[in-house]
């Protein structure tokens, strides 16, 4: 067999990847899918948050991420046996799996950003040449999201409108490695819940 899942194995449900464990070939560790197909989510300058999610989660399940934060290096391409240079048949199988995971990033991305990534030559450089793009670390970035946090308020949306808006603002800042406490966020809510709030307000902060 040839070591590859096949892409009839794999299907979405909520742009999520279930594998079928019976179409499993004798050799797991080698891991392709047709991801235009199966993964329909794009990444977009508006979706990174999503995507990086759909993707991560994804590498995550097959135990693949060595292949984007560079835990797994790749092996050396031959090695000594019998006082001889050899073919290291480790090299070729890792070569193989992070070109399909290449493969991947690029069947995921839109066709404005292939561009910025087509040039690389592993996984782990495609990964990171997209968090330098959309998780952009820069102080004025960070500076801008904690801005739109401290003035983000309920204001006439219900709750759980409100709750949701605050929660992608805090997401971002934990994907660009700006989490705050919890302790702050809990202020942060508290102090854009309003007047009609201002009870459970007092409830919660005589609590602290």
């Amino acid at each position: 067999m040839s070591g590859e899942i096949s892409t009839s194995s794999l299907n979405t449900s909520q742009n999520h990847v279930i594998l079928n464990p019976s179409s499993i070939s004798l050799n797991p560790d080698l891991i392709s899918n047709n991801a235009a197909a199966q993964l329909p989510l794009k990444l977009t300058s508006q979706n990174y948050l999503s995507w990086h999610a759909q993707f991560y989660t994804l590498l995550y399940g097959y135990d693949l991420i060595r292949y984007l934060d560079s835990s797994f290096p790749c092996p050396l391409a031959t090695i000594h046996q019998n006082n001889q240079k050899v073919p290291n048949p480790d090299y070729r199988s890792w070569k193989r799996q992070d070109s399909l995971l290449i493969h991947v990033v690029l069947a995921l991305v839109s066709k404005q950003i292939v561009s910025l990534v087509v040039t690389a030559t592993t996984t782990h450089e495609a990964w990171n040449c997209l968090t330098c793009l959309y998780a952009n670390k820069s102080h004025s970035r960070i500076k801008h999201l904690k801005e739109r946090l401290s003035i983000t308020s309920k204001g006439t949306k219900m709750v759980a409108e409100y709750m949701q808006t605050f929660k992608g603002i805090v997401d971002e800042l934990s994907i660009i490695g700006a989490a705050l406490p919890n302790d702050d966020l809990t202020i942060h809510v508290l102090n854009g819940l309003g007047f009609d709030y201002k009870e459970n307000v007092v409830v919660v902060r005589a609590k602290e």
